[in-house]
C-alpha cells in the first residue's frame, strides 16, 4: 500500500492533509510514449484512513477513456486567471500536464438525461482544464471515469475573503447579524444562501425562495462583490482553521448529487468550486498529440497501454 505523505492542500489554506497513491513506472518495453501512471486520494482529517489500494488502481485503470468535447458538460463556473494559468501550461507542455478530468456517466443523472433526450458526460473535477483545453482547440478530453452513486463522497467549498468584506458589505446584501448556530441552521433549511463568519461575528444572508436556481444566483451576486484575487476556497471540514488566520468564510449548504445532475442538463451553472468530490484521482503523462487524433484512434492507442499495464500489473515498479 502506498504511504501518505504530507502536503498542502491547494485552496489557499496552510492546513496539512496526507496523500495516499501508487506510482506505477512503466518500462519502455511497454511503452514508448508514457513513462508513469499515478493513481491517489487526498485525505481529509474527516476519512484519514480511506488509503489507496491494489483494487482502486486495478479499477481506476479500467476507467480512464478519452471523450469528445462536445460530449461533456459541466456543472460550475470558472476562475479566469486558473483558465489562463492552465491554458499557458498546456501551451508550453509536450505531455499531459494534469491529474486526468473526473467524470461520471450513470446514475441519477442518467434517469434525468433520458427524461430530456440527452445523455452527456458530467465533469465532477476539472472544470478549468477542461475550459483550458477549449480555449487551445483540443476537441478531445482525458477523463478517469466515476461510479457517482457508489464511488464518490460530496461536500462543499467554501469562499474566504481575505480583505474587503465589512459590516457595511454584509448590510448592502441584506446580512443579518446572526449567532453561529442560527445561522448553520437556515443554511440547512436552505432559508439562507450564505452564512459570513469571521472574528467579529456571523452575519446571514436570508433566501426569499428555497429553489436552487435563486440560491445559485445569490451566491454568484454576492461573490461578484470581491475582486477574484481576494477569494480563495478551502473544503468545508478546513473552516475553522481558516477562521483562525482572519479571513471571512462563507458558509454555504453542500449540494447532493441529484442537484448537482439536475442543473446541469439545464445548463445552470454553480458559481466556482462549489461542489468538492472526494474520490481516487489518476495522472497519466500520454503524449499531448493523442488528444489531437481522432477520438476512436486516441482511444485505441490508450486503451492498448492500459492492457499492457494490467497484462503485467505484478511485474512493474510501483512505488508510493
Amino acid at each position: 500500500m502506498g504511504q501518505p505523505s504530507s502536503i498542502s492542500n491547494a485552496a489557499g489554506s496552510s492546513q496539512i492533509l496526507l496523500k495516499s497513491n501508487y506510482t506505477i513506472k512503466i518500462p519502455r518495453r511497454i511503452s514508448q510514449d508514457v513513462s508513469f501512471i499515478s493513481i491517489y486520494r487526498n485525505l481529509s482529517p474527516l476519512h484519514p484512513d480511506e488509503q489507496v489500494t491494489p483494487q482502486d488502481v486495478k479499477k481506476a485503470l479500467d476507467s480512464m477513456r478519452f471523450f469528445g468535447i462536445s460530449e461533456v458538460i459541466g456543472h460550475e463556473q470558472t476562475i479566469e486567471s486558473e483558465v489562463k494559468a492552465k491554458s499557458k501550461k498546456l501551451k508550453h507542455a509536450s505531455s499531459w500536464p494534469f491529474p486526468l478530468v473526473d467524470m461520471t456517466e450513470n446514475g441519477m443523472g442518467m434517469e434525468l438525461a433520458q427524461a430530456i433526450g440527452k445523455k452527456p458526460v458530467l465533469i465532477l473535477n476539472g472544470h478549468h482544464k477542461f475550459a483550458a483545453m477549449q480555449k487551445r482547440g483540443y476537441s478531445i478530453i482525458p477523463a478517469l471515469v466515476h461510479d457517482y452513486d457508489t464511488e464518490i463522497r460530496i461536500g462543499a467549498w467554501y469562499p474566504v475573503v481575505a480583505e474587503g468584506f465589512t459590516k457595511e458589505t454584509a448590510l448592502a446584501f441584506g446580512g443579518i447579524p446572526c449567532s453561529f448556530n442560527e445561522g448553520n441552521a437556515m443554511i440547512a433549511s436552505k432559508s439562507a444562501y450564505f452564512m459570513a463568519v469571521n472574528g467579529k461575528g456571523a452575519y446571514v444572508f436570508p433566501a426569499e425562495s428555497p429553489e436552487t436556481d435563486y440560491i445559485i444566483d445569490m451566491q454568484s451576486r454576492l461573490l461578484s462583490a470581491f475582486s477574484q484575487d481576494n477569494v480563495f476556497y478551502i473544503p468545508d471540514y478546513n473552516c475553522k482553521f481558516e477562521l483562525g488566520n482572519g479571513n471571512t468564510v462563507l458558509l454555504r449548504k453542500p449540494y447532493g448529487p441529484h442537484t448537482v445532475w439536475e442543473e446541469a442538463l439545464k445548463g445552470k451553472l454553480f458559481p466556482p468550486k462549489s461542489t468538492r468530490h472526494e474520490f481516487i484521482r489518476a495522472k497519466i503523462d500520454f503524449p499531448l498529440e493523442w488528444l489531437m487524433l481522432p477520438l476512436s484512434e486516441a482511444n485505441a492507442r490508450l486503451q492498448g497501454l492500459l492492457s499492457n499495464v494490467k497484462a503485467h500489473f505484478d511485474e512493474l515498479q510501483i512505488s508510493a
